[in-house]
């Protein structure tokens, strides 16, 4: 885990005191995107670039994979050589700082460990030049929201290496099910999503935060994240 802590309750305690105990915060907070692209806005960088300006912060964006999809579906995927992307993140955390980033998707196991490699290297460097360590936030991008599959059986396998990483995981419904254990199902309430995210929280001793979007889907008129 990025702080060490082994409670996930006692890990996002850690993130609030940081904070505070850091003093004023830059004017525009800087967060850098590792994620795919969506032509359509709805998702990967895209997207990650209209919430962080709706929210006052300065990104960066990395970019893993490059998608022909809508709302329909993805038709077509093509990752990005783990050599470039690791151009990429490097051109930015040698000019730049960063205070958080965002992980989404990682398409191929060599993808995973590109990005792994880079983060662990960089978290240490912060420490050792006594800078507060950005936080990192882990979407495992494992699905879109019409179904399709966006990894390979070996991506997801490789995907848990990053949780040691990182401060909090935000899986969807179906996403929190196949790392919980119970691939190509789904929770059917909210309890059976808290369930699953504590068993992930205390399995990787990592703050699980589970998005109820999927019930919204499944006709539920409410919306919870967990």
């Amino acid at each position: 885990m990025n702080g060490g802590d082994t409670d996930p309750a006692a890990q996002l305690e850690r993130i609030q005191e940081r904070y505070e105990a850091a003093g004023p915060a830059p004017s525009r907070l800087r967060v850098l995107s590792i994620e795919g692209t969506d032509p359509i806005g709805g998702a990967g960088t895209m997207a990650d670039m209209k919430a962080f300006t709706a929210h006052g912060i300065y990104g960066y964006a990395a970019v893993t994979s490059v998608l022909a999809q809508n709302t329909q579906g993805v038709s077509a995927i093509v990752n990005l050589e783990p050599a470039f992307l690791l151009a990429q993140l490097k051109a930015v955390s040698e000019d730049a700082l960063i205070d958080a980033i965002k992980i989404g998707m990682l398409g191929t196991p060599e993808l995973v460990d590109a990005v792994r490699g880079w983060l662990g290297d960089l978290l240490e460097r912060y420490r050792r030049e006594g800078r507060r360590a950005p936080t990192v936030v882990l979407d495992p991008v494992m699905y879109a929201k019409s179904g399709d599959r966006l990894l390979t059986d070996e991506a997801e396998t490789a995907l848990i290496s990053l949780f040691g990483l990182s401060d909090i995981v935000t899986p969807n419904t179906r996403e929190l099910a196949a790392l919980a254990g119970h691939p190509g199902s789904t929770p059917d309430s909210y309890e059976e999503i808290e369930h699953m995210a504590q068993t992930l929280a205390a399995r990787h001793r990592v703050a699980v935060v589970a998005k109820g979007g999927g019930m919204a889907l499944r006709g539920d008129p409410s919306c919870t994240d967990i």
